[in-house]
């Protein structure tokens, strides 16, 4: 039977995660997923990471992903899309071998594009941590709700991103955690406020 283990990410634990991967190694996971933290719900009793202690722990866990045996993966930290490119690019990778290499799967996916969540009343949110109500399967079609309802259609199109992430260069495969985004500012379109990168900002015409 496949075993997954699921890891929350806070200021709490993040000096454990080495750690927790050398335990783990022996026992034949098939997949450890690192959840980076939303604060929400009990989570509003932790402390997130900071933003440059999140990017010192997103190159531990890329130098990781080639070693481990089993798969590595983050959730709610899409910013580490942007680190595996990077450091891909700097190993003198080509955009071909980039693709080959598997790094780039769920490159793309967030919080209510590829994704939504279904709570046990049948409301229907972008996801999980993103508690937004988009409709209802008791009387909604889940699909036309994720293609049709504003709320998912405005998440679907990163131009509709605001700050950052609305002219960043990534926005497209990483587009920034909109659960994080609205718990921080109340609105899911905003900047994922976890990301370092600082995007060239667009002339003005």
């Amino acid at each position: 039977m496949p075993l997954q283990v699921n890891t929350l990410v806070t200021e709490e634990t993040a000096a454990d995660v080495p750690a927790v991967y050398d335990l783990l190694k022996p026992f034949g996971l098939a997949r450890w997923s690192l959840f980076f933290l939303i604060s929400v719900g009990r989570g509003k009793a932790l402390q997130p990471l900071s933003p440059e202690e999140g990017e010192t722990l997103m190159g531990w866990i890329y130098e990781k992903v080639s070693e481990a045996p089993f798969i590595v993966a983050t959730t709610e930290a899409p910013a580490y899309r942007r680190v595996v490119l990077e450091r891909m690019k700097a190993e003198g990778l080509t955009g071909e071998q980039i693709k080959k290499s598997g790094a780039t799967r769920g490159f793309g996916i967030r919080d209510g594009h590829g994704i939504l969540f279904v709570s046990n009343t049948g409301d229907v949110c972008p996801a999980g941590f993103l508690s937004l109500v988009a409709g209802n399967v008791r009387k909604d079609r889940v699909a036309d709700v994720h293609r049709n309802a504003p709320l998912f259609k405005s998440l679907h199109d990163p131009s509709q991103f605001e700050g950052r992430c609305g002219f960043c260069e990534y926005s497209a495969l990483c587009g920034g955690s909109r659960a994080r985004a609205y718990e921080a500012t109340g609105n899911p379109l905003a900047s994922d406020p976890f990301c370092t990168y600082e995007p060239e900002r667009p002339q003005k015409m």
